[in-house]
């Protein structure tokens, strides 16, 4: 079983060396076989179709293991994209290990197998649970952002023109989904100017780690 890296960041904010150094520290105190080819990207974990991922799971064989720092950094997909990411990482009976998964850590031989159909179910088990969480956490943040706004409004803040409402619901949910600026300039064809004023309206704490 080889084992590769896949590290994600939505913002330029955060470090992809700092996840590096985690997932190698985790590697050699679980002797594990780690390939020379690592994967990483600055994209959503709300968006199912990211490059590096999608080159990953093409270049992995069968039986091998994708390692990351948390499962949020692999999925925060709504339930229907992650049966068809699941379909994928099934297809090659990829393992996903992370140092949050020390259970299923532990069931790994000296060869770096798992050791029985039982600890496969409960890696199947785990990881569900905690894509699940981390798809709830996504949601919570944005229902959070959107009751901000609303209570914004209701007490007189302004939001902006009603014919701009449509266009900062959206420009918030990209922010919120970790996109760039400029990406959200050429997607939306709206000015900076226009997404600085949906960020003032954001708290930072709804950005952080998405």
């Amino acid at each position: 079983m080889k084992c590769f890296l896949y590290m994600r960041v939505s913002t330029v904010q955060q470090n992809i060396e700092r996840q590096e150094k985690v997932l190698l520290d985790y590697a050699k105190d679980n002797n594990l076989t780690v390939s020379d080819r690592y994967y990483w990207e600055k994209e959503s974990g709300a968006k199912l179709e990211r490059p590096q991922l999608m080159a990953l799971l093409d270049f992995a064989q069968i039986g091998d293991a994708i390692i990351v720092e948390q499962v949020d950094r692999l999925s925060r997909l709504n339930a229907s994209d992650w049966e068809l990411l699941k379909a994928k990482i099934k297809e090659k009976d990829l393992l996903i290990l992370s140092p949050e998964l020390p259970s299923i850590t532990g069931m790994i031989d000296k060869d770096n197998r798992i050791l029985s159909m039982i600890g496969s179910f409960l890696s199947d088990l785990v990881l569900e649970l905690l894509v699940s969480t981390a798809r709830k956490d996504l949601e919570d943040r944005k229902r959070r952002c959107d009751e901000g706004r609303k209570i914004a409004q209701a007490k007189g803040v302004k939001m902006g023109r009603p014919t701009n409402i449509e266009l900062q619901n959206k420009i918030r949910e990209l922010l919120l989904d970790g996109m760039s600026w400029s990406r959200i300039q050429k997607l939306l064809s709206c000015s900076r100017s226009t997404i600085q004023k949906v960020r003032k309206s954001i708290d930072d704490s709804e950005l952080s780690e998405l």
